[in-house]
């Protein structure tokens, strides 16, 4: 009996000119091809989104799972995967 995948909503929070943002991305899209996820995008310096540029203005990227704080700086491939895999299984992400 196969457990039913839950909902997975990624938040990037980016901005232009961001190197790191554009490397994120591109990985974000090789683990979305294994492991299906909604992706949301918000940049930091649009309007309205003045807090995430005070809390996040030297940090971007960063990533949030379904509304929490994963991770910042670089994304790393594998370790995505697992622990969306492992969030998918469990519930949970350590």
């Amino acid at each position: 009996m196969s457990v039913p995948s839950r909902r997975i909503l990624l938040t990037l929070f980016t901005s232009k000119n961001c190197s790191l943002c554009e490397e994120a991305k591109i990985v974000l899209e090789r683990v979305r091809h294994k492991i299906p996820f909604e992706l949301e995008q918000k940049d930091i310096r649009a309007p309205g989104n003045e807090k995430w540029f005070e809390e996040y203005k030297y940090d971007i990227p960063v990533l949030h799972l379904n509304g929490s704080f994963l991770l910042e700086h670089r994304v790393n491939e594998e370790t995505l995967e697992k622990t969306l895999t492992k969030f998918n299984r469990d519930g949970v992400v350590e």
